[in-house]
This record gives structure tokens, sequence and C-alpha cells, in this order.
């Protein structure tokens, strides 16, 4: 029985048999020996083959170029798996053959890159769960992509995003709000109309809201100022000095002592000259006939004043007499006049006789607060009272034992009637409401011990 081998050996095919060497059964080392092949597709002899001549059977095919290409990028000892070509070329990139897969790739640990949630077959899953345990207790650890949208979360504080101490206040709010800065630096502030804010806070206390136009001439510059003359009509003071103009000098220039002297000394004679508000001193030849005054003596008005003089048929207009001699009381028409002030006539003691004292009587309609006047009042009257009537305490300065009397008719309808603490029953009762269209009388005399109005009698018309 042959077994036969082929082997690719210099585009030959050597057949060899199991058992037979060149020499015997076995080779020189042992192994089969090899014989040549009597018949090749009718062929005997030493029979050369090319790929060609070799025809694909049903168990046994021929290699294509393909499949050789394939074959040659095997590994010696590579162990055979079963994976497809499409396979193949995923696992390696396409074709690159530097790629390998080891066991460790499936751990998810070891990965790298990008991959798509939808192909991880429990992210989904596993994502929506660490979400709502999240939200529900505010554990667990999230990361979303950057630029996430959140809308109205709740659960969440202020202390939750690192703002634990910010208030919930918009910047227009915190703009127009008042607020106290205490210690606080403002670099280059722009403040609008502040108030609360005094000259003295910006030290400028003792200055006054004065504009440049308005402001007054200070102390030293008003002191430096009254030392010059004015130049319209100056007012000179102390010894001013000027240049002195020669004698009969008529111009504006200013005329100096020296000038006026001068002048003086000369001699002129003055013919048909009008001399208007002269100043003439000790003049000489002219006599008070000169002036119009030949019949006046030449007595002084305090002399005058003084003399005694002898009044004939005189009349004196609004004349001011101090302390006249020679005259009597007579002789003003107050011959029967006793010269007794009327302090000490009002204070006197005086007995009248056949003399009839006139009651001062106040009557008033109505009034829901009757004050009598001590000052004015003897009998005060309401006549037709309209009113609840609370007597007030009277006014004026009541005198000792001094009298009162109160009389009081109604409208028509009983009015109720009250009385101030002042006001004293002794010995009767004040009454505290009127009869309907009666006339009422009560009598009071002041105690000037008590300071009480005390009613003496009560008296009601039958």
């Amino acid at each position: 029985m042959y077994t036969i081998r082929l082997k690719h050996n210099s585009n030959s095919i050597v057949i060899k048999r199991a058992g037979v060497g060149p020499t015997g059964p076995q080779g020189p080392q042992g192994e089969p020996g090899e014989v040549a092949v009597e018949s090749v597709n009718g062929q005997i002899g030493t029979v050369v083959l090319d790929q060609d001549d070799v025809l694909d059977g049903v168990n046994y095919k021929q290699y294509s170029s393909i499949e050789k290409t394939k074959l040659a990028s095997v590994t010696n000892g590579a162990t055979p798996n079963n994976i497809s070509d499409t396979d193949a070329t995923d696992l390696t990139d396409g074709g690159d053959s530097t790629l390998h897969f080891h066991s460790s790739d499936r751990n998810r640990a070891n990965h790298t890159g990008t991959q798509l949630a939808s192909t991880v077959s429990d992210f989904s899953t596993a994502a929506d769960a660490r979400i709502a345990a999240a939200t529900s207790t505010g554990t667990g650890s999230i990361v979303r992509s950057s630029s996430p949208l959140i809308t109205t979360p709740t659960g969440i504080v202020k202390g939750d995003i690192g703002l634990g101490s910010v208030d919930n206040t918009s910047d227009a709010t915190k703009n127009s709000a008042v607020a106290t800065l205490t210690n606080k630096t403002l670099t280059s502030p722009v403040i609008n109309t502040p108030t609360g804010i005094t000259k003295t806070d910006v030290g400028l206390g003792n200055v006054d809201n004065t504009s440049d136009a308005n402001k007054p001439v200070s102390t030293a510059q008003t002191t430096a100022l009254n030392l010059k003359a004015n130049l319209a009509g100056p007012t000179f003071t102390g010894v001013p000095t000027a240049p002195t103009a020669a004698v009969g000098t008529n111009t504006t220039q200013v005329a100096t002592t020296a000038y006026v002297v001068a002048e003086r000394g000369a001699t002129a004679t003055l013919t048909n000259k009008t001399l208007t508000s002269p100043s003439i001193t000790t003049p000489t030849g002219i006599v008070k006939g000169d002036v119009g005054l030949g019949n006046v003596d030449n007595t002084s008005d305090a002399t005058k004043n003084s003399a005694v003089a002898t009044l004939t048929n005189k009349t004196l207009t609004s004349p001011s007499i101090t302390t006249p001699t020679g005259i009597v009381k007579g002789d003003v028409g107050l011959g029967n006049v006793d010269n007794t002030s009327d302090a000490t006539k009002n204070s006197a003691t005086a007995t009248l006789t056949n003399k009839r004292i006139t009651k001062r009587v106040s009557s008033n309609t109505s009034s829901a607060t009757p004050t009598p006047n001590a000052d004015t009042d003897d009998v005060y009257l309401l006549t037709a009272q309209a009113a609840t009537a609370a007597f007030a305490v009277p006014s004026g300065t009541p005198t000792a034992a001094q009298p009162l009397v109160i009389r009081i008719k109604d409208d028509g309808t009983a009015r109720t009637i009250s009385w101030n603490a002042i006001y004293r029953a002794i010995g009767v009762t004040l009454p505290t409401t009127t009869v309907i269209s009666k006339t009422l009388y009560i009598g009071f005399m002041y105690n000037s011990v008590d300071i009480k109005w005390d009613c003496l009698a009560v008296s009601l018309e039958a």
C-alpha cells in the first residue's frame, strides 16, 4: 500500500512510498525511500507537472492565488480558528495585522475610545437607575456632558451649588435698593443726587453754598480795600497830599490848603458879584442892618429861654410847659378834684350812701360748657338751653365772698346739668336737670380758703 504525499519542490511532484527506500524498505536514516512515479495521467517515468496539470477533485481543491496569499500570511504553528473573512476584517480593522484579540479585551475596564450607548445592552437601564437614585436621594455620582439642560429641578438648594450665602435678589432690585456701607472703599464711584451727606462729611464744614459770582469779599480784603479811596467821589482820611496849583488857577485841579491860603492872601475886589453859598469868616465892615436884622438884639436862644418874660394877650400853640409855677388846679378847671391816683381810689374804703350797684349780667342763649367769668359776671344767664350743660370752672380771678347767680331756662325740653368739682353744695342739692320751661336760680358764694364756689340756694319757678 502506498501513502502518497505531495510536496511542492521545484515545480515537481515526488511520490513517496511508505517503508520503501531507494535501497530497501528503509532509507539511510530510516525514513521512507523515494521512488519515481510509474504513471501520472498516462505519463510514465519521472514526470514533471505544473499546477495546471492537477485537476480539482471532490474533496481536494487547487489553491487559488487569493487563498495562497492568505496562507502565506499565516504564522507557522498557528492554531486554526473558525472565523470568517468578514470577522477577520473587522477584527484587524480593515487589514491591520498588528491588531490582535486577547481575552482581556472582553473586560470593559480595558476599553478605550468611544462606543454608542445603544450598542451596550444594559447601559440605558443602569443609567436610568442611577439618575432615579440620585434624583430621589440626592446621593450618587452622576456626570453629564458639558452644557446640560435642566428644567425646573426639585430638591436642589442653593447650598448644593456653592451659593448658600447668596440671596435670591435681582440685579435691578439690588441696584435700586438702599444699602448702608460700613468700612467700604468706593473706587471711582458715580454718585447721583446723594442724601444724608453734609458739607462736613467732605471736609467743607466752613464753606457756604455761594457761587463765585456771589461770594463776599473776605475780611482781609475788605480791610485792604477800605484803605483805598474811591475813584468817584473819594473820601480821604489822614493827611493826604497833592500838588499845589499856582494862584489864580481856574481848572478842575485839586486845590491844596497851600493853594487856598495863597488865594486868600491875595486881595480881590468883587464888583456886582453874586456869591452862592459863600463861607465868610469874621467879615469886617458888615453890620446887622446889612443883612436885614437891624431890630434884633444879640441874645442867644439859651439866654432867651431862661429869661423871665411876661406874655400879655398871647396865644401859645401846642406849648411844652415843664414844671410851671403859679398855676393852680382851678386855673385848669379842676378846682374840686383831689390829687388821688386811680389805684389809691380803687383800693380805698368808701361808704356809699343812697347809691345803687348795677349787677353785671352775662346773657347766653345756650352753651354745652357754660363758663361764667368772675371778673365780669355777677349774674350768668342761659335763656333757652338746647343741650346738656356741663358747667366749667369760672374764668377770671374771684375775690373772697364774691357772689354769683346762675339762671337757667331750657328750650322746652328738659336738659341734663352737671357741675365741675369747684362747685360745692352747702345745705342744698345742686340741680342735675332743668324742668321743662321753668326758670331755675342757683346762688353761689366764692370760698377763697377752700377755693370753692359754694352753692347756698336753689329756687325753681312754681
